[in-house]
């Protein structure tokens, strides 16, 4: 029997995806070990040497066969599109001969060999493990019941496949909704891969629904189930810890285990904090190793470096396929201009994405406005500096010229009293007496 066990992440992740691995090769040496590399252009001798360093196959994007594979990747985000190219992996690996194949998230780790887990696959065309096994309380933290309704009944942080032709239908169907219906809404309308996949319960009659509580061991289901550590290692009620599934882990404070929930929160020195806090020493101890292999999201951008905005992705998603098709290469700079013309909501298929677009316009028309903030304020900073000088300098031609003017008012001051006492001497004396007393008479008749 040929089983496989893969997992997708793209390289940014790769610390995170070195601690699974590192748990397979320890607990599946037998079974073959896949890691899908949701990149592109990434070099097939680093493919390779990666490989080596994880022990493990590595497949690239190129290797699947994804309908409008360019296309999928600029219409997803990086989640998204890891998410939607699932289904691909197994129908790519049951093609290839694999007759039992389970999925696990990146940020899992494995602590216990998959034994049980396999004969469950060998009987049922799949296996899945539900979010929850009892109803959370209604007490308004997170995650509630309704959140997990709207994610899905089933975590597909986990799945496994038997080649059967029931299970095959479902995969070949699921992989043609998430070629463009692999969203994720704010709201959990819709849930990536999860949405339709929990029509599997539908869809294949000899399902499992695995409740063991030693898998997919998560924040969701942790209020639920106990963990406990002996002699032999981490066991559950059920038998031993399988996986832990480490979803939205808080690497800077692992006892809140998840940023995606507030509702429970490991103990100091309990079992389940022990765990998280291994974990976070394992994912930072592999950070190194893994570095010559990390790259940025090479989907993250267009081919001139211009970063791609979530707003464009969500309108290219929603235009008519045939307009998609006419635009080519979605991460051109062509295609940026083509796409930013889009201005009415007739113009992106008349769907709500048509006002986010506006929205996305009128940011962009304030990103704008912001960038120029700086060479405004700047601007006024040098005009009010100006302003100053001015100022300052007219302060100092006042000062100066009060100066001159008090020095000049102090020199007339002194002529003046020289005069005045020049006047005096001439009053008191005898010549300007005797000039007064001939000069009387005429000044009489003069009337002076």
């Amino acid at each position: 029997m040929k089983q496989t066990v893969f997992t997708i992440c793209s390289a940014n992740y790769l610390p995170t995806v070195k601690v699974l691995m590192d748990s397979l090769s320890r607990y599946e040496q037998a079974s073959r070990r896949v890691l899908v590399l949701v990149e592109q252009d990434y070099a097939q001798e680093d493919a390779e040497a990666l490989g080596r360093l994880l022990d493990c196959e590595v497949l690239r994007c190129s290797d699947l066969a994804l309908p409008r594979e360019r296309q999928m990747a600029f219409q997803y985000d990086i989640t998204e599109f890891n998410t939607a190219v699932k289904p691909y992996v197994f129908q790519r690996l049951f093609d290839q001969g694999d007759e039992e194949v389970i999925y696990l998230d990146p940020d899992i780790r494995l602590y216990a060999p998959l034994d049980h887990l396999w004969e469950q696959l060998r009987l049922h065309g799949a296996v899945v493990t539900p979010h929850l096994a009892a109803p959370l309380p209604d007490d308004g933290l997170s995650p509630s019941n309704e959140n997990m309704v709207r994610c899905g009944q089933f975590n597909f942080g986990f799945v496994g496949f038997n080649h059967s032709p029931v299970a095959r239908r479902f995969i070949d169907w699921w992989a043609q909704r998430l070629a463009d219906h692999c969203i994720f809404h704010p709201h959990h309308f819709y849930f990536v891969d999860q949405f339709y996949g929990a029509m599997v319960a539908s869809f294949i009659p000899d399902i499992r629904v695995w409740h063991h509580q030693g898998y997919n061991y998560a924040y969701w289901n942790a209020p639920q189930r106990e963990l406990a550590r002996d002699g032999q290692g981490w066991t559950t009620p059920d038998g031993p810890l399988v996986f832990f599934h480490f979803s939205g882990f808080t690497h800077d404070d692992p006892l809140a285990l998840s940023r995606h929930q507030n509702r429970y929160r490991a103990q100091p020195g309990s079992p389940i904090a022990e765990l998280a806090l291994e974990y976070a020493d394992e994912v930072a101890a592999n950070a190194q190793p893994v570095q010559p292999f990390v790259r940025p999201y090479s989907f993250g951008a267009y081919s001139d470096g211009v970063a791609i905005d979530a707003l464009e992705r969500h309108a290219y998603r929603d235009l008519p396929q045939i307009e998609k098709d006419l635009m080519g290469n979605p991460f051109s700079p062509i295609a940026r201009e083509r796409l930013r013309r889009y201005e009415d909501i007739a113009d992106v298929g008349g769907s709500a994405t048509g006002l986010l677009w506006q929205l996305w316009q009128q940011r962009q028309a304030r990103q704008d406005v912001e960038q120029s903030l700086p060479a405004v304020e700047r601007l006024v900073h040098e005009a009010r500096a100006e302003t100053e000088a001015v100022r300052a300098a007219a302060e100092q031609d006042k000062r100066e010229a009060a100066a001159i003017y008090a020095q000049r008012e102090a020199v007339l001051n002194e002529k003046i009293s020289e005069l005045q006492g020049y006047l005096d001497n001439v009053v008191q004396s005898r010549g300007y007496r005797f000039i007064r007393w001939v000069t009387e008479p005429l000044r009489l008749v003069r009337g002076r």
